[in-house]
């Protein structure tokens, strides 16, 4: 016999689960939180701990154990006494080291799991690295280093009221935007040794490419103290990285979107690096976000959101005074131009190019990803329906949807066989550019492959956005700025700021920055005054009944039972609903829109919902909250 089944959001005198050892040991029994096969159920079940044990299986311990009749995994949460003296099944054994998840660092997962709804065991995967069968022996950190206590000298960027902030303040809450000229990796080195004088510090990136770029400079910096969760190392080298990260000594951390639930001591700091990018954001049901889960630590954690410009998630948090903005001093001048400037952006590189490197940022790759007639100008289509493109100078046209090459393409409506290209993509770009600016290197950067720039010769740079090789420029030439600014997508203005106001940041002093907008465009005034934060973007949002004042779920799910669950709610709830809208023949999708307010509401709803359809057999709405887009 198990102990009755609690379901997770049953209301108890102890809806909260907490882990304690303070009770008698009577029978040596413990309560644990089995991660079932039934993933939108979470039980609690009691187990006897066997002698051999004893030593090892403590509350908080991950632990093997028979459910049903399959072996998996459980989390000790608490010893209890069984008065009824019934039989229960023994521990198999204890999971790596013991002890791994404290009170404390339950109520955080537990915190998020509320916030995001799902399971807990959803979160402690994303947690909890692979275990080895055997684990070697723990290395201990060598604790002979320990950085220099840093002085206002080497962050002359830092404004001196807000110095003693960033040195002191043990509850620190603030949004950091690097200056012009200054890279952000050394902004974010100055700030990890300043808050590395009171504790530990987690540094939370985006990508792969950052996390290798900023661990080369911090390894050198703290040495042993410096710890990296990478994902891509063997299993005993990510285990022995996670147990020197979440333990008791004080060190460097730096990982990606998984490590934001690492333990930390009391005083450390986490600092999230461009909480905005998409790599921040879990993917898998019922998805969360770095930064989500980063506001939700305790308040004995300083947090620190480092980024070029800040998530109108986080403009909000400081609108309402919850979190303070530093404003670094800018130290160097460039020189700016438009499409309204008298110079093109080719003589500015030409100029640029003779003192430095220049890198030119656009908005796709490929060579003429759209084209039409010269002639007529109607869109080159193939036979099917699909756009063509030129995937390479002097190829033939193919078709985006079948793949088809039409060798001897000509306008169906005028016959004529010249193309107009109307989209450019970077190798275009790049060659149109190398017959402009003869005897110097052009090269290409892309997400698959980033350029490596040669450090005896001068280079022109043409980079996909998220692929700029990471330096200081002498010119930044921003083109396609309407197309990316005007996408069909949620965050298609704050995108194209965060890279706008990235890109300034690396401009070298006295260099030029070339934006392919007009000067009277909102945006083009905002870089100009280096206003990182615009209010309006914050009203527009609120007044649209948008996040970040509202939260968002998105539910796919079979259309008749989609369509069902709409009408149930519309009759019952204040909820701004959006469809459903058809996905395919079968299949729809619902976007839920809810208040700060009321958000926990759906997602106790959304969580019961799942919760019913999978007792009844039926399929399970796969749902995601705020999503990177809608």
């Amino acid at each position: 016999m198990v102990a009755p089944l609690k379901l997770k959001r049953q209301k108890s005198p102890s809806k909260k689960i907490k882990l304690s050892s303070s009770d008698q040991l009577d029978g040596l029994l413990v309560e644990v939180l089995v991660e079932t096969p039934v993933s939108y159920l979470e039980q609690i079940y009691t187990y006897r701990v066997p002698a051999d044990l004893v030593d090892t299986a403590i509350v908080g311990s991950l632990v093997k154990i028979e459910y049903g009749h399959t072996v998996t995994k459980g989390l000790i949460l608490r010893f209890v006494t069984d008065k009824e003296s019934r039989k229960h099944k023994d521990l198999l054994s204890v999971i790596g080291n013991p002890g791994m998840i404290d009170e404390s660092h339950l109520a955080h997962f537990q915190k998020v799991r509320d916030r995001f709804g799902g399971n807990l065991w959803s979160l402690l995967n994303n947690h909890i690295p692979p275990i080895p069968a055997k684990p070697k022996r723990i290395i201990q950190l060598s604790t002979s280093y320990a950085p220099k206590k840093v002085t206002s000298e080497y962050l002359p960027f830092i404004k001196n009221e807000d110095y003693g902030k960033v040195t002191n303040d043990l509850n620190l809450k603030c949004a950091i935007s690097p200056p012009a000229g200054v890279l952000k990796f050394k902004v974010l080195v100055e700030l990890t040794k300043l808050r590395f004088n009171l504790g530990s510090v987690l540094i939370l990136v985006s990508d792969f490419r950052e996390f290798d770029y900023y661990k080369e400079y911090l390894a050198n910096e703290f040495k042993s103290l410096f710890v990296a969760l990478d994902t891509r190392a063997d299993r005993d080298a990510r285990y022995q990285s996670f147990l020197a990260a979440n333990g008791d000594q004080q060190v460097v951390i730096l990982a990606n979107r998984s490590g934001a639930f690492t333990k930390l001591p009391v005083n450390s700091t986490v600092i999230v690096v461009n909480d905005n990018d998409f790599s921040h954001y879990e993917q898998r049901s019922p998805g969360w976000n770095t930064r989500d889960v980063t506001l939700l630590r305790s308040t004995s954690t300083s947090l620190i959101f480092l980024n070029s410009y800040h998530s109108l998630e986080i403009n909000r948090l400081i609108s309402i005074g919850w979190m303070d903005r530093l404003n670094l001093t800018e130290s160097i001048k460039c020189n700016f131009h438009n499409v309204d400037s008298a110079t093109s952006y080719i003589s500015v590189i030409k100029d640029a190019v003779k003192s430095g490197n220049v890198l030119v940022s656009v908005a796709e790759k490929g060579y003429a990803n759209v084209f039409l007639c010269s002639k007529c100008k109607n869109m080159a289509r193939c036979n099917c329906g699909g756009k063509l493109r030129i995937e390479k100078q002097n190829a033939a046209p193919s078709c985006y949807l079948c793949a088809k090459i039409d060798q001897q393409w000509r306008c169906d409506h005028c016959g004529n066989a010249s193309p107009f290209v109307i989209s450019k993509g970077i190798d275009r770009t790049a060659e149109e550019i190398g017959k402009a600016v003869s005897g110097i290197k052009v090269m290409t950067s892309k997400k698959d492959q980033v350029a490596l720039l040669d450090p005896n010769q001068n280079q022109i740079v043409i980079a996909t956005r998220g692929s700029e090789p990471f330096t200081l420029y002498s010119a930044v030439i921003l083109l396609d700025c309407e197309r990316i600014y005007n996408q069909a997508t949620l965050r298609a203005e704050e995108e194209s700021k965060h890279l706008w106001f990235d890109l300034l940041s690396r401009v070298k002093d006295g260099g030029d920055y070339y934006l392919s907008l007009p000067n009277n465009h909102p945006a083009t005034q905002q870089v100009l005054r280096r206003q990182s934060f615009n209010m309006d973007d914050l009203l527009a949002r609120e007044q649209s009944h948008l996040p970040p004042f509202y939260r968002t779920a998105t539910i796919k799910g079979e259309s008749h039972e989609l369509a069902k669950f709409a009408e149930n709610l519309r009759g019952k709830y204040s909820f701004l609903l959006s469809g459903p809208i058809s996905i395919d023949e079968f299949k729809s999708y619902l976007i839920i829109r809810a208040d700060i307010l009321s958000a926990a509401t759906l997602v106790e709803l959304l969580d019961d919902v799942v919760r019913v359809q999978g007792v009844k057999g039926r399929t399970i709405f796969d749902i995601r909250f705020d999503t990177y887009n809608l």
